[in-house]
C-alpha cells in the first residue's frame, strides 16, 4: 500500500509544479458539455500546466465525444469511491491531500470508462477468475495507459481494480 501512497504523492507533486501551490482543484463534471460554463479546471489555474494537464484535457475530450464511454462512466462511481476510502488514510498520513486523491480516483474512473467497461461487465469478468481479469484489464489498458495519473502504473491500476472486486464481492 505504501507504493500506492507514493503514487498519490508523486501525482500531487506533479500537480503542484504544474499549477502553483494549490492542490485542491477538482475535475469539472463530465456532463457539463465543456462549453465555457464558468467552471475552473486545474489546467487553468497555473501557467501552462504542462503535459499532465494536456493529458487530462485530452482524456476529458475523448470521454465527452464518445457516448459509449459516457454511458459506462456513471456505473463506475463505486470504484472511484472505493479508491478514495481504501487509501485515503495512508495518503493523508504521508502528506497527500484529499484533493490529490480525488483527482487520482476521478482519473482512474475516466480511464476505466474510456475502456468502455461498465461495472457490470467488469464484475462479470472478475467472476470468471482473477487471473484472467488481471490479464484482460492489463491488455486493454495498454491503449490508454498514458492517461493514467503520473506515478500510477498500469500494474497499480489493475491491482486497485482487483482489490475493489475482492473487497466488495
Amino acid at each position: 500500500v505504501v507504493s500506492l501512497v507514493r503514487s498519490i504523492l508523486d501525482y500531487g507533486a506533479g500537480l503542484s509544479r504544474g499549477r502553483g501551490a494549490s492542490t485542491s482543484a477538482t475535475f469539472p463534471p463530465l456532463g457539463d458539455g465543456g462549453g465555457g460554463s464558468g467552471h475552473h479546471h486545474p489546467s487553468q489555474a497555473g501557467e501552462g500546466g504542462g503535459d499532465h494537464m494536456d493529458r487530462i484535457d485530452r482524456l476529458d475530450k475523448l470521454l465527452r465525444s464518445n457516448k459509449d464511454c459516457l454511458a459506462v462512466y456513471s456505473s463506475l462511481v463505486a470504484i472511484k469511491q472505493f479508491l478514495l476510502t481504501d487509501i485515503m488514510e495512508e495518503t493523508l498520513q504521508y502528506g497527500g491531500t484529499r484533493g490529490e486523491m480525488e483527482m487520482v480516483a476521478e482519473c482512474c474512473q475516466k480511464v476505466l470508462a474510456l475502456l468502455r467497461l461498465s461495472h457490470y461487465r467488469l464484475k462479470g469478468e472478475f467472476d470468471r477468475g482473477e487471473t484472467s481479469f488481471r490479464v484482460g484489464i492489463r491488455r486493454r489498458l495498454r491503449e490508454v495507459e498514458h492517461f493514467l495519473p503520473p506515478g500510477v502504473s498500469g500494474d497499480t491500476f489493475v491491482e486497485w481494480c482487483v482489490r475493489y472486486f475482492t473487497a466488495k464481492f
